[in-house]
């Protein structure tokens, strides 16, 4: 994947169909482009940054993907049931057997 030097720094990125990455500020990006979003999947984070949890990718219809890390997997999972997502698909990964989302 082909990144610019930002994106070293940044936790939110959009990925092009053509592999070229770019930095987004925040969440704002996602929730302005809901109606391209088709699915989500949460995965563990596997980042350098030791306060987060979790990992949200959504996928949107035209090929990008959008990626950020989440602090909480509960939280994320209250953010995504906004209106605008409900009926989305959402896959949520797991590490070593073990749920994402704690029971």
């Amino acid at each position: 994947m082909k990144t610019s030097k930002r994106l070293d720094s940044v936790r939110c990125t959009v990925t092009r169909p053509d592999g070229t990455a770019y930095a987004v500020k925040n969440l704002g990006w996602l929730l302005r482009n809901w109606k391209a979003v088709e699915s989500f999947r949460v995965k563990p984070y596997r980042g350098t940054m030791r306060v987060c949890e979790t990992q949200l990718v959504a996928y949107l219809r035209d090929g990008r993907i959008y990626e950020t890390p989440f602090a909480s997997a509960s939280v994320l999972r209250d953010w995504l049931h906004r209106p605008v997502f409900r009926g989305c698909p959402v896959t949520w990964e797991t590490l070593t057997g073990h749920p994402v989302i704690p029971a």
